[in-house]
This record gives C-alpha cells, structure tokens and sequence, in this order.
C-alpha cells in the first residue's frame, strides 16, 4: 500500500536526504585535497536530483545534461592544455554517471507516482476539518482492496453519519469552529496508519475511518468507541442528535458491502 502521502513524504526524505549527503561528500572530498573542480562535479549532482524529482525523466535528463556542460566549462582550461583525447575517460566517466542518476531516478520516481494515482493534494483533504477527503476514501480503499487480493491481508472501515441539519443549524462561524475541532479529535484517537475520512450531502456527514490489518471484531469495538466520542462531542456543542449507529465492514467478508460503500462515497463531496 502506497498513499500519496506516502509519496510526499519519500520526495522529502530524499530531496533534503539526497542535498545533504551530496554536501557533505563535497565537504569531504575537499578536506582531503580533492580538486576543486571534482567537488563541484559532486555538487551537480544536486540540480539534477530536483529537476527530476519535480519533472521526472525528462527533468533528470536534461539536468544531467546541463551538469555535464557545466562540468566541461569547469575543465575547460585542463582541455586547452593536455588536449581533448587525454580527457575522454574522465569527461565520458561524468556524463554516464550524470545521465544515469538523472535517467534511473526520474524513472522512479515516475513509477512512483504513478503508483498512487494523479491525485490533487487540495482535493485529497477536506479544508473545514483536515481529514481524509471522498476522493481520498475512493482512492485508498481501492489501493486497500487491491493489496487484500494480492496478498491475502485484510482491512476494514467503520463508518457512521452525522444530521447535516443539526450542524449547520449552529450558524457559520459555529459550525466552523466544530468541524475543525472535530478534525482534531478524529485524527487523535487513531493510530498513524489508520485514515480518518469526512464527506457530506445535504443530508448528512460522513465519517468513515479506514483500517489496515484490522479484522471484524476489532473493526466493532473501534466504532463503538468513536460513536461513544462522538456522541459526546457533538452534545458539547449543544448538537443534540447523536450520530447513527456506526457500522462496519471487513474484508475479506464483505466485499459487497464495501463496493456498496464505496458507491456511496463516490456520490459524495
């Protein structure tokens, strides 16, 4: 299971990662009376490694081009002196190892990507609460179904639904200051691969937490509770109308269910 915010994170960790480790071979390379010229050929490296984390192969390839060029000009006067045929080895060495880091990681980062699916980072998450957005359940549970009948594991999703009415009878600034601190509490009463999902229609909210490696028993006594809490939130609030019983569906077991659910989901926003 890969989650676009997953794939965040990994360009993260390996842009900051990646700068840093290649400054810090600079730094080394120069403490122990490496060329100049060479710890800048180190440093090229850099450019290269955003262009094709931003613009993938075709990024990667036209900086480890540019690097090149550059890093001829750099060996320009060594050129002039020793000849062009003295350099070949040494120039041929940089441009493979250029061309390949940009080539082999714009391609995985590509295939990365493409993994989680063209998702827009504005509409993956609801603005009023924080949480999981519709498309973000669509999506993760999709990849949560796919990966139970690859590899035989198992999630569930517990669901519940709360009067539209009721909430948007509280007025607007109200009803902001809820769904926002409604946000908080879902998101800190989970554990860190669990996704918390909010969606609406006229008629109602819904809150639906995904679980990974959850089974059915475990899936009950988790809606129990967040309907219990939730309950209890909304009452502090002066929303007298609990939220519905909280149902839950597992799979394996209840693959039908779960297409159903998700068909509903699907015609939320």
């Amino acid at each position: 299971m890969f989650e676009q915010s997953d794939y965040r994170g990994f360009r993260q960790v390996v842009l900051f990662g990646g700068v840093a480790m290649l400054i810090v071979m600079a730094i080394l390379m120069r403490a122990r009376g490496g060329e100049g010229v060479e710890v800048f050929a180190v440093l090229l490296y850099i450019p290269i490694l955003l262009a094709l984390l931003r613009f993938d192969v075709r990024g990667g390839s036209v900086a480890a081009l540019l690097a090149f060029l550059l890093y001829v000009l750099a060996r320009h006067s060594a050129i002039s002196i020793v000849g062009s045929r003295h350099m070949i080895g040494l120039l041929g060495g940089h441009a493979v190892a250029y061309l390949a880091f940009g080539l082999a990681g714009g391609l995985g980062n590509s295939v990365l990507r493409e993994a989680v699916g063209p998702v827009d980072p504005n509409s993956a998450i609801d603005t009023a609460t924080g949480l999981y957005s519709a498309l973000f359940f669509m999506q993760s549970t999709a990849s949560e179904l796919a990966r139970a009948e690859r590899y035989d594991s198992l999630f569930s999703v517990a669901t519940l639904s709360i009067s539209a009415a009721a909430v948007e009878g509280l007025g607007k600034s109200k009803k902001a200051l809820l769904l926002a601190e409604l946000g908080k509490m879902l998101r800190g009463g989970v554990r860190t691969v669990d996704r918390v999902v909010i969606a609406h229609d006229a008629a109602q909210y819904r809150v639906a937490a995904i679980l990974p490696e959850t089974g059915a028993e475990g899936a009950k006594v988790f809606a129990g509770r967040l309907a219990d809490r939730l309950a209890v939130f909304l009452l502090g609030y002066g929303v007298a109308v609990p939220p519905r019983s909280a149902i839950t569906f597992t799979v394996p077991g209840d693959e039908e269910d779960m297409e159903r659910l998700r068909q509903e989901f699907s015609t939320l926003s």
